[in-house]
C-alpha cells in the first residue's frame, strides 16, 4: 500500500505542476481544479508519511490533513458546478470554503505550538485511538470537525448529483449527447467521493465501530487519489467543462411593457378596455419582435431562470461569424466599438455574443477585440518599416485604442511581453 500511495502522490505531483505551471489559461474552472489537485496531492502525501510511520518525522504537518480535505471538497465542488454550466462566478459560492477558514482558526494555537507539543499530541492520539476526534481543537466539541468534514462530502455529493440531473434537464437532448462523457464523469467522481465520506459519517455521528484505520488509508486510496490524476490523465478534454455554452434568457419584453406608458399614445384619459387592448397588443408585438433570436421567453416565465443550451456546433458557426466579420470589415479599428453593434452586423443578440464569448471562447468582448487589434498591429509593424518610426501613441490609435497605456496593457496581457522586447526577438 506504501508503494501504490506513494505512486499516486508521483502522479498527483506531476498533473498538479502541468496544471499550475504551464497552463497559461487560468479561468475559474482552472482556479478550482487546481485547487483540488494542490489539496489532494498534500493530502495524500500526508497519508502516505502516515501509512509508512514517518509522519512524526514531519510532525508540523499534523492535522494538517483535515484542512486539505476541506478544500479539496469545496474546491471539486465549486469545480463540478461551473463546469456543468459555465455560469459566471459568484461571490456567495466563496462560503463553501467556510469550513476549511473555522478550522484553520480553530487549529491556529496548534499550528504554532512547538514540535515537542505537537509529537506529543500525535502519540497520545496514537495510543488512545483519538485520531479522528480532533483533540488539539482551540474552540470546537472533540471530534466536530471530522464529522462536519464527512458531512460536507455528502452534502455536496448529493447536492453535486441534484445539479447533474437538473442541468440534463435544462440543456435537453442536444446537451446530453454532446456532454455525455463530462457527465459520466462527473457521476462517477460524485459516487466515490461520497462513498469515501458516507461511512465516517455515520462512524462520527453513531459511533457504530468500523475498522478505521485501514478504512481511511485504503478506500480513499484507491476512490480517491488514483481515479481523479488517472482520469485526468486519460481524458484532459472532460476538465474543460460543457463543450458548448448557456444563454441566460431574460425577460425584455416583459419589462418592455411594464414601463410602458399607454398615456403617451391614448391621452390621458383611457378606460380599462383599452388599457387592456393596448397591453395585448404590445405583448403581441414585442414577442414576435424577439422570438428569433432566442433572448426572450415566454411572457409566462417572469423569473428570468430560464437557459438556453447552444451546442458546439452551433457555437462554433456563430463564432465563425463573428470572426469572419471581424477580421474583414475589421470593425476593431473602431475605438468605440460596443458589443451591441457588432451583434447587429452578424444578426446576434448581444447577449448570445457576450455568452459565446465568455463561456465557450473563454474570453471577454474587451480582450477578444483587442486580440484582432494586437495582431494586426504586429503584422503592420514586421511588413512596415516606416511604420517603426512614429511612436507607439500614433500607432496605437491607428489600430483601435484610445491610450497609449490601453495599447501596452493589451499587447503585454496578449503577448506576455512589451513591445519593444517583443520585436527585439522577432524582428531580423
Amino acid at each position: 500500500m506504501d508503494k501504490f500511495l506513494l505512486g499516486c502522490s508521483f502522479l498527483l505531483l506531476v498533473i498538479t505542476s502541468v496544471r499550475c505551471f504551464y497552463n497559461k489559461k487560468k479561468t475559474h474552472l482552472d482556479v478550482f481544479l487546481n485547487i483540488s489537485l494542490i489539496s489532494l496531492l498534500l493530502n495524500s502525501s500526508i497519508l502516505y508519511l502516515f501509512y509508512v510511520d514517518k509522519l512524526k518525522d514531519y510532525i508540523h504537518l499534523y492535522r494538517l490533513g483535515t484542512l486539505f480535505t476541506f478544500t479539496f471538497i469545496s474546491a471539486s465542488f465549486l469545480y463540478i458546478k461551473y463546469a456543468l454550466s459555465k455560469a459566471k462566478l459568484s461571490s456567495i459560492d466563496f462560503i463553501a470554503f467556510l469550513p476549511a477558514l473555522i478550522y484553520l482558526i480553530d487549529y491556529a494555537p496548534f499550528f504554532f505550538s512547538t514540535a515537542e507539543y505537537k509529537l506529543a499530541c500525535f502519540e497520545k492520539d496514537m495510543n488512545n485511538s483519538t485520531l479522528n476526534l480532533h483533540q488539539q481543537s482551540w474552540f470546537i466539541p472533540n471530534g466536530f470537525h471530522f464529522i462536519l468534514q464527512n458531512g460536507l462530502g455528502v452534502s455536496f455529493t448529493l447536492y453535486q448529483f441534484f445539479l447533474i440531473g437538473k442541468t440534463v434537464y435544462k440543456g435537453g437532448t442536444s446537451y446530453l449527447k454532446e456532454n455525455r462523457m463530462v457527465l459520466i464523469w462527473f457521476l462517477i467522481w460524485s459516487s466515490l467521493l461520497f462513498l469515501s465520506c458516507f461511512p465516517d459519517l455515520i462512524f462520527g455521528l453513531t459511533g457504530n465501530k468500523i475498522n478505521i484505520t485501514n478504512y481511511t488509508v485504503i478506500t480513499p486510496c484507491i476512490l480517491l487519489y488514483f481515479w481523479f490524476p488517472f482520469s485526468i490523465l486519460l481524458t484532459p478534454d472532460l476538465l474543460y467543462g460543457v463543450k458548448g455554452f448557456w444563454l441566460q434568457k431574460q425577460r425584455a419584453f416583459i419589462s418592455k411593457v411594464e414601463n410602458h406608458d399607454p398615456s403617451h399614445e391614448t391621452g390621458a384619459h383611457i378606460e380599462v378596455g383599452d388599457i387592456l387592448n393596448h397591453s395585448t397588443a404590445l405583448l403581441r408585438e414585442v414577442k414576435s419582435k424577439y422570438r428569433a433570436s432566442d433572448e426572450v421567453i415566454n411572457p409566462e416565465t417572469i423569473d428570468g431562470s430560464k437557459k438556453a443550451y447552444y451546442d458546439a456546433g452551433k457555437a462554433e458557426n456563430m463564432k465563425k461569424s463573428i470572426d469572419e466579420y471581424m477580421t474583414f470589415s475589421k470593425a476593431y479599428l473602431n475605438e468605440n466599438l460596443s458589443i451591441q453593434e457588432l451583434a447587429e452586423n452578424v444578426n446576434l443578440s448581444s447577449r448570445q455574443v457576450s455568452s459565446l464569448l465568455n463561456s465557450y471562447a473563454g474570453v471577454n468582448f474587451k480582450d477578444y477585440v483587442n486580440s484582432f487589434r494586437i495582431n494586426d498591429f504586429i503584422a503592420h509593424y514586421k511588413k512596415n518599416p516606416e511604420a517603426r518610426l512614429k511612436t507607439l501613441e500614433h500607432l496605437s490609435k491607428e489600430f483601435g485604442f484610445n491610450s497609449r497605456f490601453t495599447f501596452l496593457h493589451a499587447f503585454k496581457k496578449m503577448t506576455g511581453k512589451t513591445p519593444s522586447t517583443f520585436f527585439n526577438t522577432t524582428l531580423d
